[in-house]
């Protein structure tokens, strides 16, 4: 092999001593972003509920979130873990609470979870559609499932979980960022 580089055109030598070292580089950045990370945090998050005539209505909870978090190079991201929201009326707690969610910046996924029923079957809730930022770091969660039901949403009178936040301000200023491309807030929330 040494004998083969030592014989190769000086030229072509001096490229691949070039594009070597970048191409190492290049591969050494892919895996730093792609590399998954552990998310174990619990947050502060308000709930409240949107439409021009219930500002008076917030709630506040703690979600607890425990996983892996995965970064692609297009886009795509994806957390497998826990996703516990702390409240009762709001949500599913304990050891139903292992979701997957597939998602890109600005663009609903589903936040689901399957419910194992004392006969055995099994059924899926979808909590609502949740809007993550790229880093897993901050969610808004439009709530279709409320006090054990599954509920309808709309910009009216729906119910919207923001974290991390410590106020209504906070939490509408924090929806309207995270869905902005995707939804049009002609209303106040």
């Amino acid at each position: 092999m040494m004998r083969r580089w030592k014989s190769m055109n000086p030229t072509t030598r001096k490229t691949g001593m070039i594009i070597i070292p970048i191409l190492l580089t290049i591969s050494i950045i892919i895996m730093i972003i792609t590399y998954p990370q552990r998310r174990d945090m619990t947050l502060t998050g308000i709930i409240y509920q949107s439409g021009n005539y219930n500002d008076s209505f917030k709630h506040e909870v703690n979600l607890r979130i425990k996983g892996k978090f995965e970064k692609s190079l297009w886009g795509k991201h994806k957390f497998q873990g826990y996703f516990e929201i702390q409240d009762d009326r709001f949500s599913l707690q304990g050891d139903q609470t292992y979701v997957e969610i597939a998602y890109q910046e600005n663009k609903p996924a589903v936040l689901g979870y399957v419910q194992f029923n004392d006969e055995g079957s099994t059924s899926l809730i979808s909590l609502g559609d949740i809007f993550i930022n790229e880093d897993f770091t901050a969610f808004t969660i439009l709530m279709t499932y409320i006090d054990g039901q599954p509920t309808g949403w709309n910009h009216n009178d729906g119910y919207v979980l923001s974290a991390p936040v410590m106020d209504r301000e906070e939490a509408v200023h924090l929806t309207r960022k995270l869905t902005k491309g995707y939804m049009d807030w002609n209303t106040e929330l």
